[in-house]
This record gives C-alpha cells, structure tokens and sequence, in this order.
C-alpha cells in the first residue's frame, strides 16, 4: 500500500479549455435522462443517472485497524475501532428490469454507523420544517425498531450530535420565535450555524439574526457552532496559530 502521494499542484494538471461547454453537455445530457425517465422506463417514477437498481443491501462491520499509515489516517480512519455499517450493491445501468439484462454488480456505497466528530451541514435548508420532521422520524423509528436494529438511537439524538444547519435563510414570519421553538424542542442550542448567504445579491448583510436572542445563543451560533463543528477552524488549521487567537478572528 502507498504510503507517498503527489501532492496537487496547478501545474500537474492540463484543464481542457472547452471544459465549461463540456459540462453543459454532460448535465445537459443527463437531466434530460432523468427527466424522460419515468416514460421511458415505464415505472412512472423517476431514475438515477446509474446504479438505477439496489440488487442487495448488507449489515456489516467496518474495522480500522491500528497503526494506519499517516497518509492514510485521516477523518473517520484517524482513530482505530469497529463500526456498524450498511452496504448497498447494485448495477451500473441506469436502467431497471430483470437482474440478468443489467449486468454484474459495479456499484457499491457503504453507511457507517457511530462515527465520532462526523458532521453534515445542511446549507440554505430553511429551519422550520425542521422540528416536524424530528417528531415524525422518532415516531416512525420507535414503530419499526424490530426491522431496523442496527439503528440503536433515536433520530433526534443522531441530528443533534451529527448535523447542522445555517441559519440563512429562517423561513418564518416571526424568525425569533421559530429559532426559540426550535432549541426547546431539541434541546440543544448547538445546531444552528452563522451564514448570509453572501455573495449572492440578496444575501442578509447584517439583518441575519433576530432581535432578542440571549448574548450565549448569539456567542453560540456565531462563534461557538462553527468552531465546534469545523475543528480546524478551531484547532489553528487555517485562520491562526491557536484556538484563542481562531476565536478573536471570528469575533
């Protein structure tokens, strides 16, 4: 296994000058495939641009072993352990019907369950769908636990410690009343991220927060969320050499 790798630099790689027509074409190409798709596949419904059909799901375990070379020791293969995970297999076509039409199994994506630190940040999501949808997610989970045991929390818990949201924009009337409700449903005010949307023309300048909110939900979504969930942020590894001087930065 190779431990040293090139490292990126602009001069190692040749960029077509045709490229952005090129990409027309390619998303061009493909949206008209899936646009076509639920007459042209005859399910009503449409289909992926690949790996169209699931040909089997497995429940496995993922071990990362010890000593993992540092080039290789990065994010959720930085500390060793064991993990639950999902593998899904399917076919390369982006097509349905029988197995045997489809060809042999080339597509494979793998869901690992409990991994520490790891965060998705939903961008530009809205806010206030949100707490219906937490209610509804634990409702159905606490109905169908039998049938899913590999998931041992509760979708609320798994949201709170796993993903976040900017606060750009709060698709409410009264915005401080929705972001309130939603930290009391949660319990926790430590899913909501600072955004304005900038550079966009319509972006919220300094109108991004409500009037009202505490000095600690203010300190929180500006400064504390971010920095918890971008540790290099935190850590120095872009704006300064330490994390007090990262926290004067974003100040």
């Amino acid at each position: 296994m190779p431990t040293d790798f090139v490292r990126y630099t602009p001069e190692i790689e040749t960029i077509d000058p045709d490229l952005d027509r090129l990409m027309e074409q390619i998303v061009g190409f493909w949206e008209k495939k899936v646009r076509e798709s639920p007459v042209v596949e005859g399910s009503g419904r449409a289909v992926r641009g690949a790996h169209a059909k699931t040909f089997g799901v497995v429940k496995a375990e993922v071990q990362i072993l010890r000593n993992v070379p540092p080039a290789y020791a990065q994010g959720i293969y930085a500390k060793p352990g064991r993990h639950g995970a999902l593998i899904r297999f399917s076919s390369a076509s982006n097509h349905l019907g029988a197995d045997a039409t489809l060809g042999g199994v080339l597509g494979c994506a793998m869901k690992m369950f409990d991994v520490p630190g790891l965060k998705l940040v939903a961008i530009e999501s809205g806010l206030t769908w949100l707490s219906g949808f937490i209610w509804r997610a634990d409702k159905t989970w606490k109905g169908v636990r039998a049938e899913v045991p590999w998931v041992t929390r509760a979708p609320s818990e798994i949201i709170r410690d796993h993903v976040r949201f900017t606060v750009q924009p709060i698709d409410a009337p009264d915005e401080l009343a929705a972001i309130m409700r939603l930290i009391e449903h949660l319990e926790s005010d430590e899913l909501f991220l600072f955004s304005t949307d900038y550079p966009h023309w319509q972006f919220d300048g300094d109108a991004v927060l409500p009037d009202g909110l505490s000095s600690e939900t203010v300190q929180r979504i500006l400064i504390d969320n971010p920095l918890e969930t971008y540790p290099r942020l935190r850590d120095g590894g872009q704006i300064g050499d330490n994390a007090a001087s990262n926290k004067e930065a974003v100040r």
